[in-house]
């Protein structure tokens, strides 16, 4: 791939800033937000880092990737299984690959140094460049088998974490009913080690947890999920109950 171009990142949020910051340290590198950037050099890499909940996410990828023509294209947004192939179909033969991202807000961009960086592509041939390209900026990289299973599991990592806090929810409520509190019961479960003891059953906000189990759901049908919602809504309904006293 032509190192000569330049690199821009599309989508200057929680996970777009973070990556400029990290890329701009190796290469030349212009954030794109809204507006769109008049760019002279040539587009070596171009990093989808906006939410997949805006209107027409394949669509607006494959206008970015036509007007700026990359010769690779990372999405690292969080996105239904298939989207990354539905962007692929979309562009034809340009290269395009997905690399989801992990970390905390508060402290992103040293969290997406110490995770290794997931990639998965449609075209074998867009593989090893995001691999060495991200390599090059200073991530650690492993591959998934597949980028179904890639935009998946980025799923399924902050739905666990959902199932966890809405069983702890639930843990909450029953020790109430027996007049006591979640730390009663929660200080018999701490000692044993492999049982995840340190969640806490306060409600699931944030932009992670539930805006993807909304992304799960249009895709499977699941009891767990359903669990979760349920679980947040009757904590949703304990907190405003317990402020209108």
């Amino acid at each position: 791939m032509d190192r000569g171009g330049i690199i821009l990142v599309a989508g200057m949020g929680e996970v777009g800033r973070p990556i400029h910051e990290i890329l701009s340290e190796k290469f030349d590198c212009v954030g794109v937000d809204i507006q769109p950037v008049e760019v002279d050099e040539p587009c070596t890499v171009l990093h989808i880092c906006y939410p997949f909940q805006v209107s027409d996410f394949v669509g607006t990828t494959a206008v970015y990737i036509n007007r700026y023509e990359p010769a690779l294209t990372i999405i690292h947004s969080t996105v239904a299984p298939g989207t990354t192939r539905k962007v692929q179909e979309a562009v034809g033969d340009r290269l395009v690959a997905y690399s989801p991202v992990r970390g905390k807000h508060a402290r992103m961009k040293a969290d997406m140094l110490h995770y290794k960086k997931f990639v998965a592509a449609p075209y074998p041939e867009a593989l090893e460049p995001a691999l060495a390209h991200l390599t090059e900026a200073g991530f650690q990289t492993a591959t998934f088998r597949t980028v179904e299973l890639a935009e998946l599991s980025k799923l399924v990592e902050t739905t666990y974490f959902g199932v966890l806090i809405a069983w702890a929810q639930e843990m909450e409520r029953w020790a109430e009913d027996y007049q006591g509190a979640f730390d009663d019961v929660n200080a018999f479960i701490e000692e044993i080690e492999f049982l995840p003891s340190h969640i806490f059953p306060g409600e699931i906000g944030g932009h992670c947890v539930m805006p993807n189990i909304a992304i799960l759901q249009t895709q499977l049908q699941s009891r767990f999920l359903d669990a979760v919602l349920e679980s947040n809504q009757l904590k949703r309904e304990q907190l405003l109950a317990a402020t209108a006293r």
